[in-house]
């Protein structure tokens, strides 16, 4: 077809091909999928994961203990001379006295499960420093809901006497009178009523309490400290074999102990030696 300015016009299509469709990015939606499925299950994780911890655990708040606060010299079994101070302590004694005064029977089963050290625990002198460490189970305390706010503790001792040039300090007992007296010859300290035959057990003179300083020598390597004569009485402690213990009032095979953290309770005279 031509205008009227005789330009002849093309009318028909050149090019009969359609342009190509688009390719669907595949790829990228199985992508986008696999996140999300990654995001979900994540999510019920974490939800599982919850429920288990509150059905163990709960959402109590955690109950915080000082498992060496209430410890004190005077708990640590000090015994002994300035210089050659023993430690003989009891480990449940000190796990029994940790300040805890609710009902959950978790926490006492976790108390009862910590151990103890003290070092230094022999050779001790006036003026060291011993250290109380208290070993327990994150695991247990966790599973209990107890937080350990503190688990060491350190204590200067003060507390030895001080040996005389006999080896021996009378001064320290209870209702004792002062004595140098090393029983070289215990018959001279014996005062009766003239009717009764002196026998080396009898260790009192002028009314005065006057003890003799054994030694600790049981078969099993300690010797039993009881709160009373016999062997149904409970143990306080167990002092391992070669402590020296000052004692007196031998009855029924029972020593009473004279001195230290311990006086006043007994030990059996087939555990000391002299």
């Amino acid at each position: 077809m031509k205008t009227e300015d005789g330009i002849e016009v093309v009318s028909q299509t050149i090019n009969n091909r359609a342009p190509a469709p688009k390719k669907k990015k595949e790829s990228h939606l199985f992508r986008n999928m696999l996140i999300l499925v990654l995001i979900l299950l994540l999510i019920v994780a974490a939800g599982a994961g919850a429920f288990v911890w509150y059905a163990l655990y709960g959402w109590e708040e955690k109950e915080e203990l000082d498992l060496v606060n209430n410890i004190d010299v005077s708990d640590l079994g000090l015994d002994g001379y300035d210089g050659e101070g023993i430690l003989n302590y009891d480990e449940s004694y000190l796990a029994s006295i940790v300040g805890y005064s609710g009902t959950s029977s978790e926490v006492k089963k976790f108390i009862e499960s910590v151990s103890y050290t003290v070092t230094p625990d022999t050779d001790i002198s006036n003026g060291d420093t011993v250290t109380i460490k208290a070993e327990y189970d994150k695991k247990k305390a966790s599973k209990a809901g107890v937080k350990v706010v503190r688990d060491t503790k350190k204590i200067v001792i003060e507390e030895l006497d001080e040996k005389d040039e006999e080896g021996y300090n009378y001064g320290s007992a209870d209702d004792a009178t002062e004595s140098t007296d090393t029983f070289d010859d215990p018959e001279d300290d014996y005062s009766g009523n003239g009717n009764e035959d002196y026998t080396e057990n009898d260790m009192y003179s002028g009314g005065g309490l006057e003890y003799v300083t054994m030694t600790a020598d049981g078969k099993d390597g300690y010797v039993n400290v009881r709160k009373k004569p016999g062997t149904d009485s409970d143990v306080v402690v167990k002092l391992t074999n070669g402590l020296r213990v000052d004692v007196y009032d031998l009855e029924d095979g029972w020593y009473k102990i004279a001195t230290g953290p311990y006086k006043g309770c007994y030990v059996h005279e087939s555990t000391l030696s002299d």
